[in-house]
């Protein structure tokens, strides 16, 4: 497997990852985007490496500490401004000659799956599969509940220790989560904790009910952000998914 930094672009910022690209291949390879969550960067998300084409990057705005290499500014962010990211990032990606445009897939972790399923809603032709864990589909109610209790200011409040931009909540809030899944009818993999506190499970108990084809694969005890054997048996749900839309055994 051959690694190497990758830069990307949207709107005159730059966007840092890893590609991750095997070293020997015939023809051109299935490509699997991840997308990491709120404050997280792409060094969350290298356990589900699969032997695919992987490009896990930070989002503009985001990055860990002193490791931050994207542009921007994270009171700027929001989760159409990521959204704009992935799109970015796979319209480029689709042009490498290696990558088969058509066998492209999404995987996104809290906030990267919300963005990863938006995206996947809005230009379903695009995406071959979805794989969204622990998404964060409750981040909608989440600023709902933001502006009713601080209102609305240049920079309103904290979220998880943070401090986030208007923006944040302003774009959360400008549609309707839900209808957007209803626009991805290929088939989806949501796995998720029935001990999760930031986003409890019913969130992806409805999302399952909505897509045409989903599977809910619930992890028992597990909270938000999975350790130990569950990240191992999310990995391997992962591969069996994709060796299912591949194809394979």
């Amino acid at each position: 497997m051959a690694v190497q930094d990758l830069w990307l672009k949207r709107d005159g910022f730059k966007i840092y990852g890893k590609y991750y690209c095997p070293d020997e291949n015939s023809g051109q390879l299935p490509l699997i985007i991840i997308s990491h969550g709120f404050r997280g960067s792409h060094l969350g998300t290298q356990a589900y490496q699969a032997g695919y084409a992987v490009y896990s990057y930070d989002f503009v705005g985001s990055g860990d500490g002193s490791s931050k290499q994207s542009d921007g500014d994270f009171l700027a962010m929001s989760v159409l401004t990521q959204a704009r990211d992935l799109q970015a990032v796979l319209e480029q990606l689709q042009e490498r000659p290696e990558i088969d445009p058509k066998r492209v897939y999404l995987m996104g972790e809290s906030q990267g799956g919300f963005v990863s399923a938006y995206v996947a809603g809005q230009i379903p032709q695009e995406i071959a599969g979805l794989i969204l864990i622990y998404p964060a589909f409750v981040l909608q109610d989440d600023a709902k509940k933001r502006l009713e209790d601080f209102g609305q200011g240049p920079q309103s409040c904290m979220v998880m220790g943070t401090q986030i931009g208007a923006i944040y909540n302003q774009d959360a809030l400008s549609f309707d989560i839900y209808q957007e899944l209803a626009g991805y009818t290929k088939p989806v993999l949501i796995v998720h904790g029935d001990s999760d506190k930031i986003v409890p499970l019913a969130y992806s108990e409805r999302a399952q009910a909505t897509y045409q084809d989903a599977k809910l694969l619930v992890f028992p005890g597990a909270g938000h952000g999975f350790h130990g054997e569950d990240v191992q048996r999310a990995a391997q749900a992962m591969l069996n998914y994709l060796a299912e839309r591949e194809g394979g055994e």
